[in-house]
Parts: C-alpha cells; structure tokens; sequence
C-alpha cells in the first residue's frame, strides 16, 4: 500500500498537482460514444479485489495471488478488460531464470485458465522461446486457448493493433481479458496502460504522465525516461476504437485516495503551470542543457527549450526565487570544478538578465563534481553529469 507522505510541501504538492494534473473526473471529458458496454465487468474486478489503478494483484517477488503465479506486479488497467504487469522470473520459486524473458510456462497457463484470451509481450529480448498459442481448461467450465504474442511498446503500428485488441476485449462477449507485460511491469507496460487510459477513459497527457510515474514504483528518475513521457504526451487517440462508460467507473478504475507525491515527477513545466506545488529547496534538473568537456557556454541558448521555459515561469511568476546550480563531472582537481561549474550558472544567469528577469529572481552557485546524478565512470555518463540545476528558494504565495 502506497504511503502517504505527511509533510506540508509533499501534502500541497499532492493536492495541487493531482488535481491539476491527475484530474478529478477524466471520463467527464469523454465525447466519443462509438460503444456502450454491454458486459458485467464485475467479475474480475470482484475475484483480483481491484481497487484501483496502482492496487496489485500481484506483488514484485510474483506473490499475492496463486491462481496468476507467473505474473508480476499485476494491476488492472480496465476492469475486466486489460490488465498490465510483468514476468516472474527472477523471483520464481521452481523456475528461477533471468529477469529478461518473456511469461514463465505457469503464468501463460495461468492466464488461459483465468479466460484471458491474449497476453503481449512487449520486449523482443528472447521472444523466440514463446508459444503462440496456450489451451487448458478455463474457469468457465470449458476448454480455452489463449495467444500469446510479441509487441513492440515503441512501434506505432503495434500500439494501434494493441488499442484494437483492447477494444475487441471490451465490446465482445466472446473475448476475455488481455494482458500486456514487460519485465517488472513498470516502464513498457506503464506506458502502453498510459495510453490505453487516455484512449479509453479520457485522460489529458498530465493525468497520463503522472500515471506512468506512480506505476514505476519510484524507479523512474533516470533521464531516458524523459523520453516515455514525451511519448505518452504525443499520442492521440483513435476515435474509431473509444467507447463511452455510461456508468462511471465500471471498467475505468479510479486513482486511489492516497498518493506517495514523492514518485511524482516534477519538471520545468510544473514550475510553469503549478510553482506552488513545488516544496521549497526542490531541484529540478534541466535535462535538455548540456556542456562540452571544459566548457562553460553553448551556441543559441535563446533555442534552447529549458532555458526558453525557465524563462516562461520567471515572466509569469515575478514572485519566484531561483538558484541557478551548475555542476561538472569528476575529471580534475575540485577547485577547477567549483570555478568552471560557478561560471556554467553564471551563463545561465546572465542570460536570463539580459531577457528582463531581475535579479532578486535569481542568483547562481557552482557546486564543481558535488552530487553527480549519473555514473562518472563512464563518458556516456559522465557527460549528464556536467549540468544545470534549479532550485526553489522562494516561492509564490498559495493564495493569491
């Protein structure tokens, strides 16, 4: 069960950026009405104990629920409809293996026997080892087969072919439920269900995002999954496969009362749309700046899209106060790093006076090598660490 965080900064920022970002009502925004639900969903709802969208089914060691041992923090996506999760692998008590495969032979023959009708992988990292199809005997009381298929998360094709799987699950009375998994049932399946959400209950790409991060069960600070989040912001349902829920929530699960705000992610554009949400000595680092080996500039910062919405929040929110941090990588002596870090924020900084921010907006520091996000061991990381941090020094009042 997700904790709550029980400080001011973490309640307000709970508060503010779930009602701004997660929504109060995404099926109040859902036009669409191409289907009515002719089905009862409760059943699986009801037999898993679905709460809600982060409830698990199953837990990360693959425990919690025997009739589906073989899967792996399990959760619903659509009550009787999709359900998202990964492999038990790693943690497989008889049939231990890597974490990078596809479903251990009982989670596929647990599905079929639960009457899902087709699970996608959504790696191809040994994919050859897959059966296509599973058969056994079903809670129906009859015997059934399930596919089972290899998708790719990334590939638009693939993801309409999923959005029509989904579809043909929800409106047919002969389809079961779909299940869509990748490894830990956190990034390729919180992504595919982040989709899904916002084709088939009328999420916004923030109630999405936001989504996507609290499903990572916080392993979602890495920059790459900038990209994951881009992705969910782009895409645009298809107005053939939407369907309308008459009766609110009855295969739309609701978000849960309580919220750990801390696996929230929170950028730039939070300091845009929601400052006040953001707790005081917050850093946000600015993920699309970066130095060469040595350097303290770089060419057309006025296009550089952080340093563009850095500047946004400023002009539309004159009460902020800022810290501009810059920072190096390991290679050198300190006192190098501290004066090339102080003068990559002096860049910044004197950027944004020459725009019109005043300077009892901003100030700017050099850490030099302090705090590295990344592994110096390494070029391809050691570069990310050469970087320009935020911090909140001063924020604007809540009510205004």
């Amino acid at each position: 069960m997700l904790k709550a965080i029980f400080t001011q900064s973490y309640i307000l920022i709970f508060v503010l950026i779930a009602t701004y970002v997660l929504g109060q009502d995404p099926m109040s925004n859902t036009s669409v009405q191409d289907s009515i639900f002719p089905l009862d969903f409760s059943f699986y709802k009801n037999r898993y104990s679905e709460k809600d969208l982060l409830c698990k089914i199953t837990d990360n060691s693959g425990d919690g629920c025997d009739i589906l041992y073989g899967t792996r923090n399990m959760r619903a996506i659509l009550h009787g409809i999709a359900y998202r999760g990964g492999a038990n692998n790693y943690f497989h008590k008889t049939n231990k293996r890597r974490n990078s495969n596809p479903l251990p032979d009982d989670g596929v023959k647990n599905l079929c026997s639960e009457g899902f009708s087709h699970a996608v992988y959504l790696y191809r990292v040994n994919a050859e080892s897959m059966d296509s199809v599973q058969a056994c005997d079903c809670i129906k009381g009859d015997s059934s087969t399930m596919k089972y298929s290899q998708l790719d998360y990334f590939d638009t094709t693939h993801i309409r072919n999923i959005i029509q799987m989904v579809y043909e699950a929800g409106v047919n009375d002969d389809k079961g439920p779909v299940y869509l998994h990748c490894w830990n049932g956190w990034h390729a399946s919180g992504y595919i269900s982040a989709v899904l959400l916002k084709q088939f209950c009328g999420y916004d790409e923030w109630q999405a995002v936001n989504y996507w991060d609290l499903g990572t069960d916080g392993v979602n600070k890495n920059e790459r999954y900038q990209k994951i989040r881009k992705m969910i912001k782009n895409f645009k349902p298809y107005p053939q496969y939407q369907f309308h829920d008459t009766l609110g929530n009855l295969v739309c699960p609701s978000m849960p009362e309580v919220i750990d705000s801390s696996k929230l992610y929170i950028g730039l554009e939070h300091l845009v749309l929601v400052p006040e949400a953001i707790p005081i000595d917050y850093r946000i680092v600015l993920h699309n700046i970066s130095f060469g080996a040595g350097e303290s500039s770089f060419s057309n910062i006025h296009r550089n899209r952080d340093v563009k919405m850095l500047l946004k929040a400023l002009k539309t929110h004159p009460e902020l106060s800022i810290e501009i941090a810059g920072y190096t990588d390991n290679s050198g002596s300190s006192s190098k790093n501290k004066a090339l870090s102080q003068k990559r924020a002096k860049f910044i900084y004197d950027y944004l006076l020459k725009q019109g921010i005043s300077s009892t907006q901003i100030s700017y520091k050099g850490y030099g090598e302090q705090r590295p996000i990344y592994s110096n061991r390494y070029s391809s990381t050691r570069k990310k660490n050469r970087r320009i941090e935020v911090k909140l020094l001063k924020n604007i009042s809540f009510v205004k």
